[in-house]
């Protein structure tokens, strides 16, 4: 069959012919009967539907329901068929056209149309109209009909509203004025409203008269002598016509076409107002995000207010703010960041800075995290120095950068987060190809200087600071020796007197037979999967001690020894203490291991960390097997 005489095609030319997009089946099939045998001789195309027309019609129609390239609507209790294109061409081919009528607008009615209630969207033009070009959708619904006050209805295709209805509403004004000198008359009349504007109220009329397209530019663009002429020229004209006993159909449309342009009029001055109040909001909220502390979260934003303590949200919507940072944040010049940057926080929190900001911000965060740094670095080292306690920062550069790390993390977390961030330096980068020396004192030679350099801290100026804190004694090698000496006899009395008293403990909680029998069991698989193949449990103790236990002095290396061992010893009785199961495995040595590392500040900062932890699962699997915990 050829494809231009579809079932589709033949409903149309039908319904075309009987000047309703109602098609009756039964009618249908009859229309074919008669005429398509006839019209074949001349169209050959026709001959498909010569035969048995009824049959082909309920053959087609299902298929014809679940094309999606047709809107039609099947009624199978009444044996109908609406085509819903046909409707839309049929109100598309009648505001499209050249000539005006001087009638009403089209509705139902003249259409003759009678659709379903869930394909039409009802509008009133008094107090309607605006909320819904504010949320226009085209062809959602299909059609839209619009009821003025005292004048009837039209309907209309929803893509039609913006431009072509007051299209043409202004061809129906234009008309009118042309008739009968109107257009003196009421340029007369309207005069002395607008005195000292003759030259533009004459310009406007002959805008009407001969170019009504561009009087909807002129509407939309809402200024201040188009909205004022439009409001006075409705509004006499209004009144002026129903103001009469008997109107005729031209006075109808042309009282249509007056509440059309009045309703455009006063939707597009209030649109202008808001727009206004949202770029100033907008403006203000440019100008917050240069203000201190110069990073912000979304949350922050949100509660933006201007100079009056208004909220700007509000003043634009949620959708505006959310354009204006996604735009400001993805829109750049080519090889330059964009003017909002995000820096996420160690929480993962978006935070909101402008590209000239960051590097100011990130140079008054240092200035402010120097001195809580310093203050915690000083105490820590007072209270070891104090306690003739030492550590790896107070020796090695590389060690002191990673203790003002740690304290800086905990002291100034978005500091760091914006020292890691990349886009500091592009932000340097941008700055030094405008000013050669730009004054960020952050990088040297393209690379971030270490964050010590940064903070301004040097180790050995922070150590002499906290020596000239210490009693005077400590100053004399002697005495501090001597006082060494006396610290370490009572730390060792504590650890026996603590031994003793942990025994008794010990005695009365000893595990029975069979639990230290499950213990030991346990111990010994674990010890052979950790102990490494060819070596002894001693051994591979005495070699991992190498690793970790790196101080030269031979009698320092033995105190830091015993200390370690001393120290697990009392964790493990602790943790023997509290297992309903004594049961020891190789995973759970890893986790006791760990634990008494981390929670150990002296332990944390040793050198060879991994070592100190395997050293400390071997010597427990040592203590076990001894049994000398």
């Amino acid at each position: 069959m050829d494809e231009n005489l579809n079932l589709y095609a033949v409903m149309e030319l039908y319904a075309r012919k009987i000047h309703s997009p109602v098609i009756e089946i039964k009618k249908l099939v009859f229309f074919l009967e008669q005429h398509a045998k006839r019209l074949a001789l001349e169209q050959p195309e026709w001959m498909a539907w010569a035969v048995n027309p009824i049959s082909k019609v309920w053959e087609e129609l299902p298929r014809l329901k679940e094309d999606k390239f047709h809107k039609i609507v099947v009624n199978e209790r009444e044996f109908t068929v609406l085509l819903i294109d046909l409707y839309e061409k049929m109100i598309r081919e009648a505001y499209e056209a050249e000539e005006i009528e001087a009638g009403p607008f089209f509705s139902e009615g003249r259409f003759k149309i009678i659709l379903p209630d869930d394909m039409v969207k009802v509008v009133d033009m008094a107090h309607g109209l605006g909320p819904y070009l504010d949320d226009f959708r085209e062809k959602s619904p299909a059609f839209v009909k619009i009821l003025f006050s005292n004048y009837g209805s039209l309907l209309i295709l929803p893509e039609l509203i913006p431009r072509r209805l007051p299209e043409k509403a202004f061809q129906k004004i234009r008309n009118f004025l042309r008739e009968n000198n109107n257009k003196d008359y009421f340029q007369n009349k309207l005069i002395p409203a607008f005195r000292g504007k003759d030259v533009h109220l004459k310009e406007m009329f002959n805008r009407i008269l001969t170019r009504p397209g561009e009087c909807v530019d002129e509407l939309e663009s809402a200024r201040e002598f188009s909205y004022s002429f439009w409001t006075y020229f409705c509004t006499m004209l209004i009144t002026m016509i129903s103001g009469n006993d008997e109107l005729s159909a031209a006075d109808i449309g042309l009282l249509q076409s007056l509440e059309i342009l009045n309703a455009f009029n006063g939707y597009y001055k209030i649109k202008l107002s808001k727009i206004k109040t949202r770029d100033t909001a907008l403006k203000n909220l440019s100008l917050a995000l240069e203000k201190p502390p110069l990073y912000f979260s979304l949350d922050a934003i949100t509660k933006f207010t201007d100079t009056k303590g208004l909220a700007l949200l509000g003043q634009y919507s949620q959708d505006d703010l959310e354009a204006y940072l996604r735009r400001e944040t993805t829109m750049a010049e080519e090889n330059h960041l964009p003017e909002l940057l995000i820096i996420r926080d160690m929480n993962g929190v978006q935070q909101f800075i402008k590209k000239g900001s960051l590097l100011p911000c990130c140079t008054q965060f240092l200035s402010n995290a120097r001195p809580p740094v310093r203050k915690v670095i000083v105490e820590r080292w007072f209270k070891m120095l104090k306690a003739l306690d030492h550590e790896p920062a107070m020796d090695n550069d590389g060690a002191f950068e990673n203790l003002v790390y740690r304290t800086t993390k905990t002291v100034s977390p978005f500091l760091l987060s914006m020292l890691k961030d990349h886009k500091l330096y592009l932000a340097y980068s941008e700055m030094a190809l405008e000013d050669p020396a730009p004054p960020s004192g952050l990088f040297t030679k393209g690379k971030l200087l270490p964050l010590a350099a940064l903070l301004k801290l040097g180790r050995k100026e922070i150590l002499a600071d906290v020596r000239i804190l210490l009693p005077f004694w400590y100053s004399i090698p002697i005495l501090s020796q001597i006082i060494e000496q006396f610290m370490r006899l009572i730390r060792r009395k504590n650890i026996n007197t603590d031994k003793i008293a942990e025994r008794k403990a010990d005695e009365s909680e000893r595990f029975d037979g069979n639990q230290g029998s499950v213990l030991k069991t346990s111990v010994n698989k674990t010890a052979a999967v950790l102990i490494p193949r060819g070596k002894t449990l001693d051994g591979a103790l005495a070699e991992l001690e190498d690793r970790w236990g790196t101080l030269q002095n031979a009698k320092e290396r033995k105190n830091l020894l015993e200390d370690v061992n001393a120290l697990v010893r009392d964790r493990l009785r602790r943790t023997l203490r509290l297992q309903k199961s004594p049961r020891i495995t190789p995973e759970a040595l890893k986790r006791l291991a760990t634990a008494i590392v981390t929670g150990s500040p002296t332990l944390q900062n040793l050198g060879g960390r991994d070592a100190l932890i395997f050293y400390i699962e071997l010597y427990i699997i040592k203590l076990v097997q001894r049994s000398e915990y």
